[in-house]
């Protein structure tokens, strides 16, 4: 009876790992079709400032700066919805986007695989915005145990200085 019962424990396991990761697959999916959507309408707002254009120059008909800054505003609006749903997937598959070259890269690296850049984590960034945010208010300067550059340069200066000179001498 303890192989059955083993054998069900595992499928059930197995089971819930392949429906999250189709839970997954399914979001993504609706995500690339919302941002196929904001595309096409975006197509449109560029096609709708050529067709003011051409009546310009065909019709000698002054634009309507109105109606051209609304339509530009409304292809900036599609931009910026269109890239977070770019980030809401790239957080989906537990990637993140390099800000100097753009390459996206497992969550877990450190460093960027295409241009060695150290990766800032949003959420690592935000916790440490707050936690310095909280300290600064406090008066403290270097709220997490980090040691910065700063510290480490100011830390070998410091170390340095106490060296006896007999033994500094030797060592350079």
């Amino acid at each position: 009876m303890g192989m059955f019962e083993n054998f069900f424990l595992k499928t059930k396991a197995a089971i819930g790992v392949i429906s999250g990761k189709t839970g997954r697959f399914i979001d993504i999916s609706k995500l690339k079709i919302d941002i196929a959507e904001l595309e096409n309408r975006q197509k449109k707002n560029y096609e709708k400032i050529g067709r003011l254009y051409y009546t310009f120059k065909t019709q000698n008909k002054a634009v309507d700066e109105n109606e051209l800054e609304s339509v530009v505003s409304g292809i900036d609006a599609l931009k910026e919805k269109i890239a977070r749903i770019h980030d809401e997937i790239d957080s989906i598959k537990n990637k993140v986007v390099c800000n100097k070259c753009k390459n996206k890269n497992e969550k877990a690296s450190s460093y960027c695989t295409k241009c060695g850049t150290d990766l800032v984590h949003h959420d690592e960034e935000s916790k440490k915005n707050d936690s310095s945010d909280v300290a600064k208010d406090q008066g403290i300067q270097n709220p997490s145990n980090e040691t910065t550059n700063e510290d480490n340069y100011t830390a070998e200066k410091e170390s340095e200085s106490q060296v006896d000179p007999d033994i500094k001498s030797d060592i350079t």
